[in-house]
């Protein structure tokens, strides 16, 4: 899943969605890269009050259950090879099977992102405290995706893959 591509280290399935909504939308759309905003008002690129305390809440939350989790994993007997291995992937498939839900209408909040990024950041540091940090700024991060790239604009681009992109490449950077 990780590839190194001219020089850097990311996750390249992410960086395939990325790329190819960005190229979509300069090729084919009509609104450029961040959309065109017509209204007198400023635009908000980063969320505010209750939405900005719900982005921290979800990003510590999820973080806290990634990590910890993986932590009593590896303290009961689990090979840390093991855990550094198949965790994360783990950690994504639980997140990406509750967008199933999300088509039936439920409320339920995108996540993959945010725990992808938390237990990488976790098994690559060894550290909670890590992968808690790195889900509260995913969570932001895929925010600011979400309202830079799909707020008035005729095509969509990728936000959780825009955030897995960019902060597996910081964290390999950091931490590989």
């Amino acid at each position: 899943m990780y590839s190194s591509i001219i020089g850097f280290q990311t996750d390249t399935v992410a960086m395939t969605v990325a790329t190819s909504g960005i190229l979509a939308r300069l090729i084919i759309g009509k609104s450029g890269l961040i959309g065109k905003y017509t209204s007198n008002d400023s635009r908000e690129f980063i969320s505010k009050g209750k939405e900005l305390i719900y982005n921290i809440i979800l990003g510590l939350m999820v973080g806290i259950v990634i990590s910890y989790t993986g932590a009593v994993l590896i303290e009961s007997g689990v090979p840390v090879d093991a855990v550094k291995a198949s965790y994360p992937s783990l950690c994504f498939a639980i997140s990406a099977i509750t967008l199933i839900f999300v088509q039936f209408g439920a409320g339920v909040p995108t996540t993959h992102h945010i725990s992808l990024t938390s237990s990488n950041a976790f098994v690559l540091s060894g550290n909670p405290i890590v992968g808690i940090i790195v889900a509260i700024i995913s969570s932001l991060l895929g925010d600011f995706f979400t309202k830079t790239f799909n707020s008035h604009c005729d095509s969509h681009i990728d936000p959780p893959a825009c955030t897995i992109f960019i902060m597996t490449f910081i964290i390999l950077a950091v931490f590989a």
